[in-house]
């Protein structure tokens, strides 16, 4: 109940800059503001919350190539980040934290590998972060996770930041 009246709260009075303003500042920073949304997006990335809007927000401010590099980067820095978490982590832990995803998750991909991570990506519907945690935790080969999330994010990332370039 806290976290609901803290979200309407902050969806009440927190004014964020127009479009323009919002592209002013970025440009104002240089080259960090390309490392600062690449940061940013890699820490959504790593938790539970949809990166619909960082990617988005790429087409928003880059722009539709350079918008789809900086998401592709940023989520792929941060699905590498979950997987490693989870391998620190444990099998175990990771599959209490995963709830409901859990089973889902352990039967797609146990064993699976590079073509098991590629079609969870490229599943409507199927959210990044339990695959991104499942496959550490069940032990998906690092190289194999890593090309196939690179892979696989494209179309996604590439069509979202369409959508707001």
């Amino acid at each position: 109940m806290l976290v609901l009246a803290a979200m309407l709260w902050l969806a009440l009075n927190v004014r964020l800059p127009d479009l323009d303003t919002l592209q002013a500042r970025i440009a104002g920073m240089g080259v960090w503001g390309l490392f600062v949304f690449i940061a940013l997006y890699a820490l959504v990335a790593l938790t539970p919350i949809p990166v619909t809007i960082m990617a988005v927000t790429g087409g928003l401010v880059f722009g539709l190539p350079v918008g789809t590099v900086l998401s592709l980067v940023g989520v792929v820095i941060g699905c590498w980040g979950a997987y490693w978490l989870a391998r620190a982590l444990g099998r175990e832990t990771v599959m209490r934290l995963l709830g409901g995803h859990a089973a889902m998750v352990q039967e797609r991909l146990e064993g699976g590998g590079f073509f098991a991570v590629c079609t969870l990506r490229l599943l409507p519907g199927v959210p990044y972060w339990p695959v991104n945690y499942g496959s550490g935790a069940l032990g998906i080969r690092s190289h194999e996770f890593l090309t196939a999330t690179a892979l696989s994010a494209l179309p996604g990332q590439l069509s979202l930041v369409a959508i707001g370039a």
